[in-house]
């Protein structure tokens, strides 16, 4: 399935000065995983609190050029794991429609994370 972007994601990205570097030409990806998080949070009538967009450092990757998107939403741990199983999948289809350099950074640089409020 092809992911369209939107013209505005309700719940914009709050994105650090870092991640905002590391995420360099990269920025419609973060747009599209900010949409399918909308969507699959929609989908599951769970209320999507903020995205923030923060540095992945040495401990979660060798080198420091990761992000990890912090997604709070207003759910029960069930409700999170399943969510959290919605966007893997999506984005697991997102990945199979990116050019080669997309799918790289999608795999070896960013880290999503479902937490609630």
């Amino acid at each position: 399935m092809k992911t369209k972007l939107p013209k505005a994601c309700k719940v914009q990205p709050q994105v650090s000065e870092e991640a905002a570097r590391r995420l360099r030409g990269h920025e419609k990806l973060l747009q599209k995983l900010a949409f399918v998080v909308e969507e699959e949070t929609a989908a599951r009538g769970i209320s999507l609190l903020k995205i923030d967009v923060l540095p992945a450092w040495s401990h979660e990757y060798e080198e420091r050029a990761g992000v990890v998107i912090q997604v709070e939403v207003g759910a029960t741990d069930e409700q999170r794991f399943s969510l959290w199983e919605g966007i893997s999948e999506r984005i697991d289809s997102l990945h199979d429609t990116l050019a080669s350099e997309e799918k790289d950074f999608l795999t070896g640089e960013i880290s999503v994370f479902v937490d609630q409020a």
